[in-house]
């Protein structure tokens, strides 16, 4: 059975994941029912569409291009995560290192501070008065997802097939939704917006622990401009289950204070190989 610290951490490395990756990556979701190549609203047809592949290049021209992003060495990212309901809120601080660490920080007022950490090969929850605990399998493989500086920059290598489906409304934007397959067969209906190609949103469907399945919709907001590139300030996750909100003040690039990414003395061998 999870702990309350535990079910919260992962509910907080679902939200994060659109806003820690710049170009959005995404939260592991039930493999069926798979999600329907489907125009999110019915009243608006669909219309003549652009390649997937062109619009995911369009996206990544909007935030300033691959090469502006290759140029930097790491990110930090610090706001607040508020959960509903329970009104429970909590401070974040992400370091994104490119091109594969991350190290996530949340402080919950009155309680402890958890982290979480992917060194590029192994990843792993620190407990606050126990022991370490490593992470594998699946929940390895989608830290390691989440840890791709470049994200969804990436997309030739992260997804296996791509296709856009339709073209519709989301969030207040005219969007194109294209339908992506990674190689662990996870869907995702990513969103971009018409008018400025900026990623907007992301659905997918997440297995609940009664083995059912359940929509969660992520709309991504509040692009700002760091260094030539566009990062998003806010995302907003909701499902039947909850809402969660994302906001970040302050996002810095290239910073001098990135934690050590050294495994902890007490974190147990992994049990499976790599």
């Amino acid at each position: 059975m999870k702990t309350r610290s535990h079910a919260f951490f992962a509910m907080v490395l679902l939200g994060v994941s659109a806003l820690v990756c710049p170009l959005g990556a995404h939260a592991q979701q039930g493999t069926e029912p798979a999600i329907q190549p489907t125009n999110p609203d019915d009243d608006i047809p669909i219309v003549e569409l652009p390649d997937a592949e062109s619009v995911f290049e369009r996206h990544i021209k909007a935030i300033g291009g691959m090469d502006a992003f290759k140029a930097h060495k790491n990110r930090k990212l610090v706001g607040r995560v508020m959960m509903r309901p329970g009104n429970s809120s909590s401070f974040i601080t992400i370091w994104h290192v490119n091109p594969d660490k991350m190290f996530i920080k949340i402080e919950q007022p009155g309680a402890s501070t958890f982290e979480i950490i992917f060194d590029g090969k192994n990843g792993w929850r620190n407990v606050p008065f126990g022991e370490s605990i490593r992470y594998e399998g699946k929940r390895l493989a989608e830290l390691r997802d989440e840890s791709d500086f470049f994200g969804e920059a990436n997309y030739k290598q992260r997804y296996k097939k791509i296709e856009t489906l339709a073209s519709g409304t989301y969030a207040g934007h005219d969007v194109y939704i294209v339908h992506a397959v990674d190689h662990r067969d996870k869907e995702t209906q990513v969103i971009f917006d018409k008018d400025t190609g900026l990623l907007v949103g992301v659905r997918m469907l997440e297995k609940l622990p009664n083995g059912q399945n359940d929509l969660v919709s992520v709309v991504i907001s509040d692009y700002k401009e760091f260094n030539g590139i566009l990062l998003p300030m806010k995302s907003v996750r909701q499902s039947s289950q909850m809402e969660q909100v994302v906001e970040f003040t302050k996002i810095l690039i290239d910073v001098d204070d990135v934690p050590r990414f050294d495994p902890p003395k007490d974190l147990p061998p992994p049990t499976e190989k790599k």
